[in-house]
């Protein structure tokens, strides 16, 4: 939670900007959600997917699941920028 905070933070403060998808990109983003409409991936995941392969950028995203789920082509992954194994374990 304080993780997110801090970036709310940042992008009040300028650091980070957010910005809107092209048409192209959204386009992406349908041709995904039809493709994948039993994933369980929204709107929201499958626009970050399709600007992030647009924009060949990599994804911040603790949501493995949608993540793993849809793919571009055969052999695709999503490049994320926090894979599983490299979170902190909570005890």
């Amino acid at each position: 939670m304080l993780e997110a905070l801090q970036f709310e933070r940042h992008i009040y403060d300028g650091v980070h900007r957010l910005v809107a998808p092209v048409d192209k990109e959204l386009g992406l983003a349908l041709d995904l959600g039809d493709r994948y409409f039993d994933s369980g991936a929204d709107l929201p995941d499958l626009t970050v997917m399709a600007m992030a392969a647009e924009r060949k950028a990599a994804i911040l995203t603790w949501d493995y699941r949608h993540f793993r789920a849809v793919v571009l082509e055969r052999g695709h992954h999503w490049n994320l920028l926090v894979e599983e194994h490299e979170l902190p374990t909570t005890t």
